[in-house]
C-alpha cells in the first residue's frame, strides 16, 4: 500500500509541466526511508559544467524540468555525502521521464590522515589559504569535503574515505595553476609538501640519482648545483639517502625565450666535479628533464701531509735546490689527521733547506693513492 502512494505521489509531481520533465524518488536501499538533499546531475548531451541539476526533497522526490532538446540517451550521476553514487542511463521516450524509486546504498569508510604543507615552488615559500577540494566524482557540484591551507601554508584533517573508492582533489590558489590528486583508502599522504607552479612561469622538474662508479652505491648528501639563465642564485641541493634529488627551476616565462641548455654540477669529497649539460625541451608549463643515474668516480690522488719518521740521511743527491729523499713509515690524511699507510713513488722530489744539510725534520706535502 505505501509503495502505491509513493507511485501516486510521484505520478502527480511529474506532471504539468511545460518541457520535458524528470522526475523520482530516491530512498535508503536498507531502511526504505526517503534520502532528502541527494544531488541530481543530468549529463545531457556534451554539458560539463552546465548540466541540469537539482536534489530530492524531504521526502526524497526530485523533479526537472529540461527545457532545450534532450539527446537521447543520457545519464543521471546520484550523489550523496555517506551514500555510493550511483549512474542511471534514461531512455527519452517521452516528455514526462519518471525514474520511479532509486534505492542508494551507504558506503563502508575508513579513516585516513591527510596533511601536508602547500609551499610556491619558485621561492619555497608556504602559501596561505590554498583551497583543498574533494569529491567522490568530478562532476560533482557540492565537494564531499573541503579545507584551506593555515598561514604557515599547512593542513592536517582526518578523512573518512569510502572503501573501493578514490577522492579527487583539487589543489588550487589564485595566481597559480592548480593540482589534481587521487586520494584512496590506501593513499599514504602525511606530512607531505605540494609544491604550485606560479601561473605565467615555464617551470622543469629536475630529478636523478647520484652513484658511486665503480659500487654502485647511492650517494648521499652529494651537493647538486643547477645552472641556467633564469636561476640567479644557482639552485643548491643536496642528495637523500638513497643518492636521489628532485627539484623543480624556473626555465623562464610564457611568451619569452626558453632556456636552450642547463648546466648540472656533482660535487663530493673525495670524488672528481660531474659536469652534466642538458639541452631543455620546455613544451608545457610544467616539463620533467629526468638525469637518471649519475655516476661519479673517486679522485685518483688527493693531498696529504705526512712526516719523515727519521733525519734525512747524508749525503744524498741534490741539483738546483732539489733533493731526490727516500720516504717510508705512515702519512696522515688532511682529510681527517687519521694516520693510513699509503703507496707513493719510493723515490719523491721535493723542494728541501739545505741548511743543517737538510737533516732537520720537514713536512712533507705529497701526492698519493690510499691503499
Amino acid at each position: 500500500m505505501h509503495a502505491f502512494l509513493v507511485f501516486l505521489q510521484i505520478m502527480l509531481f511529474c506532471s504539468l509541466s511545460y518541457g520535458v520533465v524528470i522526475c523520482g524518488t530516491v530512498t535508503d536501499s536498507i531502511s526504505g526511508e526517503p534520502v532528502d538533499s541527494a544531488t541530481f546531475i543530468f549529463r545531457i548531451g556534451d554539458c560539463i559544467d552546465s548540466c541540469p541539476v537539482t536534489q530530492s526533497d524531504a521526502n526524497g522526490l526530485f523533479r526537472k524540468e529540461v527545457l532545450n532538446p534532450i539527446s537521447d540517451p543520457f545519464n543521471v550521476v546520484i550523489a550523496k555525502n555517506d551514500y555510493n553514487s550511483i549512474i542511471l542511463r534514461v531512455f527519452v521516450e517521452s516528455d514526462s521521464i519518471n525514474l520511479g524509486i532509486i534505492k542508494i546504498s551507504k558506503y563502508i569508510a575508513s579513516a585516513i590522515t591527510f596533511s601536508g604543507t602547500v609551499i610556491d615552488s619558485m621561492s619555497q615559500m608556504p602559501i596561505s589559504g590554498v583551497r583543498i577540494t574533494m569529491k567522490k566524482n568530478s562532476g560533482d557540484i557540492n565537494p564531499y569535503k573541503f579545507f584551506t591551507t593555515d598561514s604557515a601554508g599547512s593542513f592536517n584533517q582526518v578523512i573518512s574515505v569510502p572503501n573501493n573508492t578514490s577522492l579527487l582533489t583539487s589543489i588550487s590558489h589564485s595566481g597559480y595553476y592548480s593540482k589534481s590528486i587521487e586520494i584512496t583508502t590506501f593513499t599514504n599522504f602525511v606530512n607531505q609538501i605540494i609544491l604550485l607552479q606560479p601561473e605565467g612561469s615555464l617551470q622543469i622538474k629536475v630529478t636523478g640519482q647520484v652513484l658511486d662508479s665503480i659500487s654502485g652505491i647511492p650517494v648521499e648528501y652529494a651537493k647538486v648545483i643547477l645552472f641556467s639563465t633564469y636561476l640567479s642564485p644557482p639552485d643548491t641541493s643536496y642528495t637523500a639517502n638513497d643518492g636521489k634529488f628532485m627539484r623543480f627551476i624556473k626555465a623562464g616565462i610564457v611568451g619569452s625565450p626558453v632556456t636552450p641548455e642547463m648546466y648540472c654540477t656533482i660535487h663530493f669529497d673525495g670524488y672528481d666535479k660531474k659536469i652534466i649539460k642538458k639541452r631543455l625541451s620546455v613544451t608545457s608549463p610544467y616539463s620533467d628533464v629526468d638525469l637518471e643515474e649519475i655516476l661519479i668516480s673517486k679522485s685518483n690522488s688527493q693531498s696529504l701531509i705526512g712526516q719523515h719518521h727519521s733525519k734525512i740521511s747524508s749525503p744524498f743527491e741534490h741539483s738546483k735546490g732539489h733533493s731526490v729523499l727516500t720516504l717510508s713509515g705512515r702519512l696522515v690524511s688532511s682529510d681527517n689527521n687519521i694516520q693510513k699507510p699509503y703507496s707513493v713513488s719510493t723515490q719523491t722530489i721535493l723542494r728541501v733547506n739545505k741548511k743543517n744539510n737538510g737533516a732537520s725534520k720537514k713536512k712533507l706535502y705529497i701526492t698519493g693513492r690510499e691503499q
